[in-house]
């Protein structure tokens, strides 16, 4: 995962690994809020606006320039009052007004007289390379599919109120369906994370589910791994958990191994 933000006009015209990580920080922060177990500082969001309540994608196209779109490196015209607040916030950026009615000459010497003031007044050296205000926060590269199933398995845990077999069977069966759609029917769609020991886990809970005694019970638990098994998935949701706990603190993904 990049931890670099973007330049940029246009949101449709970026492409959508770019736009991908903004994604799961937005759905991590929504899992987050949903928690009662996590706190999310809500200063730090609120230019973000109802995340609870909102469909990512039209949310992207009215926050993402604002929020993760690092400010233009080159010379370029200011075209609206959300750029223009932008670049009067920040240190490293000067805003020129020019007439257009006036003549060139004028206008070219108006505009050399200001800049070499400016740069007399804050020289290069003394200014810091502008970022955006949101900045993906990773030490090392981390799989996006792996993020995704971490989350999904997180979200699944919550709704069933952090009961852990009943997540591990519903994620392994909406695994397993998915992605043998996305395979048959050739969809552009990335298939999901499935757990190396996802299986084996499911398997030995469908077993314990039809066991009839509590001597039944500890002969399959032993045969079948489960106990083996089971702290293998519960890191999965605990991991995604502390991404929850970073993001309320206004980092994503942080440290979370």
């Amino acid at each position: 995962m990049s931890r670099k933000s973007f330049e940029g006009d246009e949101s449709n015209k970026l492409p959508r690994r770019m736009i991908e990580p903004y994604r799961l920080w937005f759905e991590y922060l929504k899992a987050a809020l949903s928690d009662p177990k996590v706190t999310v500082n809500h200063s730090i969001y609120e230019t973000w606006g109802n995340v609870r309540d909102a469909d990512f994608d039209e949310w992207w196209e009215d926050h993402w320039r604002r929020l993760f779109a690092e400010p233009a490196s080159d010379v370029s015209v200011v075209r609206s009052a959300d750029e223009a607040t932008s670049v009067l916030q920040d240190h490293a950026y000067v805003l020129v007004r020019v007439p257009l009615n006036s003549l060139s000459k004028v206008r070219t010497a108006g505009l050399e007289k200001i800049v070499k003031s400016e740069l007399r007044q804050r020289p290069r050296g003394k200014i810091g390379r502008s970022q955006a205000p949101f900045q993906i926060t990773a030490k090392r590269i981390i799989r996006r599919d792996v993020l995704r199933g971490m989350l999904r398995l997180y979200q699944m845990f919550l709704k069933n109120h952090r009961d852990l077999d009943a997540t591990a069977v519903e994620y392994h069966e909406w695994a397993i369906r998915w992605n043998a759609e996305v395979r048959s029917k050739g969809w552009d769609r990335p298939t999901v994370y499935v757990p190396p020991s996802l299986a084996v886990y499911v398997a030995a809970i469908k077993e314990l589910e039809v066991a009839s005694t509590p001597a039944q019970k500890r002969a399959i638990r032993k045969l079948s791994h489960y106990d083996s098994q089971r702290p293998k998935i519960k890191r999965y949701v605990l991991r995604a958990q502390r991404i929850a706990n970073n993001v309320g603190k206004g980092l994503f993904p942080g440290e979370f191994e």
